[in-house]
């Protein structure tokens, strides 16, 4: 269900992106992408490699069950110190129950929050800074309706289900309310194994008319920050590949931030994105502002 706005479709449309879905057998077919980009800052920091390979396995019978394991190798920032890894980014069983529900298990994406989890489905390089304290990938069980999605999944703090360690309570709902307006809005309940509750709602509302697409969302979380961030995006299609983007977001009592991205599909499989962020800090500190250059080849 997340992401049911149709962001990927959107950006589709704008890109003329191609997943080819390869087919290994009758059941079985992978598609994936390469990430890969240059970035540099004021501040004095640029990297150039590849941030992210990813092979999704997709897994399709002739009845009500299908799977999907995704496995992910790219950089990760531990204590300081670049590594590279292979992970599981989801592994999950989806059993159809028919009349549009269906129960899924396993490890899966948080339906919370406006941007994709993958550089496939966004309009631009970077994620907003507003998105810090949302979810990503929990592991659990999830009921989906039609626009209505509930999980129940393993607790925050490192809680399992089942050992009384604590759990998170997830709940979702889109609408589409007509004349290119849509709605979404979302909660999620944290409980550790002290029975101290935390919680974070999320709502965003997106408009599509022409050529532009507009979007607002708002974030509130009393977890690991207590705070209320924001985000307003527009992204106009200037063509069948390519469209340009502006996005400002604030991470209440840290920074806010001001991007422009430009991105344009090179062929069919492969896309271009460029982007730069200003970034400023609130009380002291120096506005820091980033350029990115990305390729994004799928397949």
């Amino acid at each position: 269900m997340k992401k049911q706005i149709a962001i990927t479709s959107a950006i589709l449309a704008a890109t003329s992106y191609s997943f080819a879905e390869i087919a290994l057998t009758e059941s079985l077919s992978v598609e994936g992408f390469v990430d890969m980009s240059y970035s540099d800052s004021d501040a004095g920091d640029s990297a150039f490699g590849i941030d992210q390979v990813e092979f999704d396995f997709l897994f399709n019978s002739a009845g009500a069950v299908s799977a999907q394991v995704d496995v992910q190798y790219g950089t990760t920032d531990v204590s300081g110190t670049t590594v590279n890894e292979a992970i599981i980014e989801q592994a999950f069983v989806t059993y159809d129950l028919g009349g549009g529900s269906a129960l899924t298990f396993g490890r899966f994406a948080s339906q919370l929050g406006f941007e994709d989890f993958e550089p496939t489905g966004l309009y631009q390089y970077s994620n907003a800074i507003s998105t810090r304290n949302l979810p990503g990938y929990d592991q659990g069980i999830k009921y989906t309706t039609g626009s209505l999605g509930v999980a129940l999944v393993d607790g925050v703090e490192g809680g399992t289900l089942g050992d009384g360690t604590g759990y998170s309570l997830e709940v979702a709902y889109s609408a589409e309310l007509g004349e290119g307006l849509n709605g979404f809005i979302g909660a999620r309940l944290n409980e550790n194994e002290d029975g101290e509750d935390s919680e974070v709602l999320n709502a965003y509302v997106t408009y599509e008319t022409g050529a532009w697409l507009f979007a607002a969302e708002i974030a509130d979380s009393d977890d690991t920050v207590d705070a209320t961030d924001y985000q307003v995006m527009a992204n106009y299609t200037l063509s069948d590949a390519s469209s340009v983007t502006a996005r400002y977001a604030v991470a209440e009592d840290a920074a806010d931030a001001i991007t422009f991205a430009y991105l344009t599909a090179l062929a069919d499989n492969l896309a271009l994105v460029a982007e730069v962020t200003q970034i400023s800090p609130d009380g002291a500190g120096d506005d820091v502002t980033t350029s990115a250059v990305e390729l994004l080849f799928t397949f």
